[in-house]
Order: C-alpha cells, then structure tokens, then sequence
C-alpha cells in the first residue's frame, strides 16, 4: 500500500501534463505522409524523340552510332549501304546527312563493325572487320578527315589479329589501342598499339580457357589498362 501511494501522485501529474499538451490530443495530431493526389510540378515536361534522318541505302545502312567533331557536326560509319560495303557520313544538326566516304572493300576494308571516335588532331578513326590489302587482308585501321579524306594506317594479316570489332581508344600517350577478335598466336584474338603515323604493335596474344570474343579497353586515371 506505501508503494501505491508514492506512485499514484506521479500518475496523476503525468496525465496532467499529457493534457496540456497539444501534441497528446488525438484530435490535433496531424499527418506528415504527403497526399497521394498531390499534382506533378508544372515544370515536368514529357521527354519527345524527333527523327531527324533516314538511312536509305545509298547514304548507307546499320549505322554505328555517331561523335561530333569540333565543326558541329555529327560523323559515323555504316555496316553496308547499297555503293560499297560501308559508308562514312557527316550529319548535321538540322539533320541534313551526306555520305563522304564509300568504302572500298579491297583497299579501304569492309564490314565495319565498331563506331568511329574522334582523335585529339581533329581527325575521325575507325576499323573495318575485313579487307584492305588488295583484299588480302583481314580488317584495317584508318584515319579520316571531316572532308573525307581517308588513309589507311594498318592492316591485320592473321598474324597479328584479324577482324576488329570495338571501339579504338585513344590513350593518355596519344596513341591508339584495341582489340582484335580472332587470330594471333593462339587464334584468340590480341591486344594492338597503333601510333597516330600507322606503326602497329602486337601487346598481348590472347590465350584463355574460353575464347574471349569482342573486348573493350579502358584506360583508367592510373594510366593501366582493363
């Protein structure tokens, strides 16, 4: 009994406390969750895709994506297209498209599978799966000029890979690296440096326990290779 009445003062003054206070009144007590019929921003607006060109076959056909060089305009090449076996186009930003290239499958290579990129001169480059050699080559890597002008700095011979088929990298020493899909000493595909005046060196043979395909390489802030 001395317990129940020590307590039951303390009781008290905390029900006395509790309804003074606002926050206790069931009544008063109101929801932070947001209404579920709040309206969008007025400042939403809807994404909208323009087509901007079309590819019919004599501007080329399967394009492989597309970089702006430092005139504003958009350059790519295409698989095939009905003149030749690949087309090199400039597009402008009004959508205007205009082929500056047919490749020649013998000289210049064929079946391009990979998009160009844009070098620190200015210049676009590029890689054909096959061809160039008088058509005893297996693929090449070229150079082009946003006026078309198109050199052709190496061709693979089996030996040193043979068909490449992702994009070039331009690295931190300026010069260009990639990949190869097949071939090499193990027939695996390789790892090539290219200089910006066309000397080709193999890096790597590849030799895995499964076939490797089609590889990117990335260059990171270190400077290694991945």
């Amino acid at each position: 009994m001395e317990k129940l009445s020590v307590l039951h003062p303390l009781v008290l003054i905390l029900l006395s406390l509790c309804a003074g206070l606002s926050a206790c009144q069931p009544n008063n007590i109101t929801s932070s969750t947001p209404s579920a019929e709040t309206t969008p921003s007025s400042d939403f607006q809807k994404a909208s895709l323009t087509t901007i060109a079309h590819f019919q076959g004599d501007n080329g056909g399967n394009p492989l994506g597309v970089v702006q060089a430092s005139d504003g305009n958009f350059y790519g090449i295409t698989e095939g297209g009905r003149i030749g076996p690949g087309v090199i186009f400039r597009l402008t930003p009004d959508g205007q498209i205009q082929p500056i290239v047919h490749l020649h499958g013998e000289t210049q290579g064929y079946n391009p599978e990979a998009e160009l990129i844009l070098g620190r001169d200015g210049n676009l480059y590029g890689t054909t799966s096959g061809g160039g050699a008088n058509g005893q080559g297996f693929g090449t890597v070229f150079r082009v000029t946003t006026a078309g002008q198109l050199t052709t700095l190496a061709v693979f011979d089996r030996k040193n890979g043979a068909s490449p088929q992702r994009p070039l990298i331009q690295a931190q020493d300026g010069n260009f690296y990639g990949t190869t899909y097949m071939s090499g000493d193990h027939e695996q595909g390789t790892i090539f440096r290219l200089t910006p005046a066309g000397e080709l060196t193999t890096l790597v043979h590849f030799k895995v326990d499964r076939f490797p395909g089609a590889l990117d390489i990335i260059q990171d802030r270190s400077g290694n290779f991945t």
